[in-house]
C-alpha cells in the first residue's frame, strides 16, 4: 500500500510539473499609435513584445499586422522585441484601428494588442501634452491611486484641446506606454494619437513628430527630458507638475491655467511652424 500511495503521489507531481512546463510564458505585447499627414507618408507601424527574459519570447522573428479594411502586412521583430514599418498608405482623415499579433501559423493566437493611426491635414495646428502631467506612466496596482490623480488636468486638457489636435507624448517603456494610453482613455481626455517617446531617443521622435504636423501651439510638459528635447526644436515650453506628485494641489491648478492662457493668447495670432 505504501507503495502506491507513493507511486500515486509521483505521478501527480509529474503531472503537475508537466502542467507548469506547458503553460505558455508569460508575454506582453505593445502597440503603438501611429501619426500620418494627410496625402502624405504612409504612417509607421511600431509594436514591442516582451517575456520573462529579455528579447523576443518565441522562436519566431515575425508578426502580422492588419487592419480593418483587410490591409495586412509582415513584421519582423528583432532580437529587443521591436518591430516597425511603413504601414497602410492611403488612409483617410480621422482614426484608424489596428491590430499585431503573430499569424495563423503560431500556436499563441491569443498574443494580439491593438494600436491607432490618426491622420489629420499636415497643416492642423496641435498642442503637445506630456501624458506623465495627466496621468501616471507607471503600471500601478491600484488604478483608483491613478484616477485621483488625473482628474484636475481634464478640463484644462478639453479646453487646450478646442480648436486644435491634441498629441499626448508618453515617454516611458512599452508597459507604462500602454497604462498611460489606457488611463488616458479611461479619464475622458480628448482623443488624440499617444506617441511614443522613446526614452533616450526623445529629440529624434519629436522632430520626426514634429514633421508630421509642424503647426503647434506650443508644448506642455512635466517631464525634464521631454522638455529638453521640446526647447532644442524651438517649440514653446508651458511647465507643470506631473500628475503624481501634484494632483489637486494649488500649484498644479496654477501651471495648468498659465499653460491654457498662454496657449490660447498665442493661438490668436499663429503657432509654430516648420518644414
Amino acid at each position: 500500500m505504501a507503495l502506491v500511495l507513493t507511486a500515486c503521489v509521483a505521478v501527480i507531481l509529474a503531472m503537475g510539473l508537466a502542467e507548469r512546463l506547458r503553460a505558455p510564458p508569460e508575454i506582453h505585447l505593445t502597440v503603438f499609435d501611429g501619426v500620418a499627414a494627410l496625402g502624405r507618408h504612409p504612417p509607421r507601424i511600431r509594436a514591442e513584445i516582451r517575456g520573462a527574459r529579455p528579447g523576443r519570447p518565441f522562436a519566431s522573428p515575425w508578426m502580422v499586422a492588419r487592419f480593418e479594411d483587410g490591409w495586412s502586412a509582415w513584421l519582423w521583430v528583432n532580437n529587443n522585441g521591436q518591430t516597425s514599418r511603413a504601414g497602410r498608405p492611403g488612409l483617410g482623415r480621422g482614426s484608424h484601428r489596428y491590430t499585431v499579433g503573430l499569424s495563423e501559423l503560431e500556436d499563441r493566437m491569443d498574443v494580439v494588442g491593438e494600436g491607432t493611426v490618426w491622420v489629420w491635414p499636415r497643416e492642423d495646428a496641435v498642442v503637445w501634452l506630456d501624458a506623465g502631467a495627466i496621468v501616471s506612466l507607471l503600471p500601478l496596482a491600484d488604478e483608483k491611486t491613478a484616477d485621483a490623480a488625473m482628474r484636475d488636468a481634464v478640463d484644462a486638457v478639453k479646453t487646450l484641446a478646442s480648436g486644435r489636435h491634441p498629441v499626448y507624448l508618453v515617454a516611458a517603456d512599452g508597459q507604462g506606454y500602454a497604462s498611460a494610453r489606457r488611463r488616458l482613455q479611461k479619464c475622458g481626455a480628448p482623443p488624440g494619437p499617444a506617441f511614443w517617446v522613446t526614452p533616450g531617443k526623445e529629440p529624434s521622435r519629436l522632430l520626426g513628430l514634429k514633421g508630421v504636423w509642424p503647426t503647434i501651439d506650443g508644448a506642455v510638459v512635466c517631464g525634464p527630458a521631454v522638455r529638453k528635447a521640446v526647447e532644442k526644436l524651438g517649440v514653446p515650453v508651458y511647465p507643470v507638475p506631473p500628475a503624481t506628485v501634484a494632483a489637486g494641489t494649488t500649484e498644479a491648478r496654477d501651471a495648468w491655467r498659465s499653460a491654457l492662457e498662454r496657449v490660447t493668447a498665442r493661438r490668436a495670432g499663429s503657432g509654430v511652424k516648420g518644414n
